[in-house]
């Protein structure tokens, strides 16, 4: 093993790991959601299976601010519990 394959193996480690952050914080704004109804949160999800990237980034950029503000939201309220 060279030392390019460990680094190839780190590289591929560290955007795996991130990728799947994104995908988790992706389905809990979805899930967190009040206004998204359950047939879009199943399509959403659905297209999250079948089309992994492409969904991800569909969904950042089309719903990312959106995502931002329910954030800051819940954790303004859960400073003031």
């Amino acid at each position: 093993m060279s030392f390019w394959d460990i680094v190839w193996f780190f590289f591929i480690g560290f955007a795996f790991a991130a990728y799947l952050l994104v995908l988790f914080r992706i389905v809990e704004d979805l899930f967190r959601d009040p206004d998204a109804s359950g047939s879009t949160r199943a399509a959403w999800v659905v297209a999250l299976i079948f089309l992994p990237f492409a969904s991800s980034v569909v969904y950042l950029i089309s719903r990312g601010t959106g995502m931002a503000h329910r954030s800051a939201r819940i954790k303004e309220e859960a400073m003031y519990r």
